[in-house]
């Protein structure tokens, strides 16, 4: 009986320490990594500044209007032109970011959406690129435009929406990259996409962020979500777009800023988050 006794006690005194050890794991995994802003950037046509920034130029045949905002994840660019007039801008938002203490658990979601309105011929390009210092990776983008809607028959394609997940686990530093570029077809047209194209990103929860800038571009994730799947390739059945960095490291540039190719601009860039 006393056997009996000393067995039930220890059992229970082994649950009591079961449960408490899994709580102490759960309390750690709670109070994730941390995830240092080491530098922003706000480009709206040729201006620039850290967190918002903005551009407009018009005259009797075109308008040019551009507008880069860090806090609130927000990019917008618009232009129209009459037979003879010459419009052209962009809009992009760079944010570098340094990483300590993140596991094969730890994933950056980015959501971004892009719509607008545009006349036959004419449209716009939102992309996601991801720099890790060795490589160039656009991991989203987005196309809003005539060849969508007589190819796709929905103006923007894959999706008004895409999602990149990004892997953090050895990973130390990365500047993330939001990009629009409206353009017009012929010698006249409009592509307004000024209020259009919004990010965020998702980060694990517990999270501690240095250096936030603030509004809506961080957000956290539910303790109880689903890990993503490592998935080197584009998924677009459901709307979404899903890359992961790791195992996909090609460099996919089409844009142009300033005349010239997205990634010699993004260069300088570098140079910046690096100071």
């Amino acid at each position: 009986m006393t056997g009996r006794m000393n067995e039930r006690f220890l059992s229970k005194k082994l649950m009591r320490i079961f449960v408490f050890l899994a709580a102490c794991l759960m309390a750690t995994r709670a109070n994730a990594g941390t995830i240092t802003v080491t530098s922003t950037l706000a480009v709206a046509g040729p201006n620039e500044n850290p967190f918002f920034a903005t551009y407009e130029n018009s005259d009797a045949l075109a308008t040019s209007k551009a507008v880069a905002d860090v806090a609130s994840g927000h990019l917008g660019a618009l232009i129209s032109a009459l037979p003879g007039g010459t419009a052209g801008t962009d809009a992009l938002v760079v944010v570098g970011l340094s990483f300590q203490d993140m596991t094969a658990d730890d994933f950056l979601t980015m959501n971004m959406s892009l719509h607008g309105t545009f006349t036959p011929g004419s449209g716009a390009e939102a992309d996601f690129l991801v720099d890790d210092g060795n490589s160039l990776s656009n991991l989203g983008a987005i196309g809003c435009n005539s060849f969508n809607v007589q190819f796709h028959g929905v103006p923007c394609f894959p999706a008004n929406t895409v999602q990149a997940v990004v892997p953090l686990d050895n990973v130390d530093f990365l500047a993330l990259t939001w990009q629009l570029l409206p353009g017009i077809g012929g010698n006249s047209g409009t592509a307004d996409f000024f209020n259009s194209d919004d990010f965020s990103i998702t980060v694990p929860n517990g999270t501690v962020i240095v250096n936030n800038p603030g509004g809506s571009l961080f957000q956290t994730q539910t303790q109880n979500s689903p890990v993503p799947e490592p998935n080197s390739g584009f998924l677009f059945g459901s709307g979404f777009v899903i890359a992961m960095l790791i195992g996909n490291r090609h460099a996919l540039c089409a844009l142009r800023k300033n005349g010239r190719p997205c990634h010699d601009a993004l260069a300088g860039f570098r140079e910046i988050l690096s100071r």
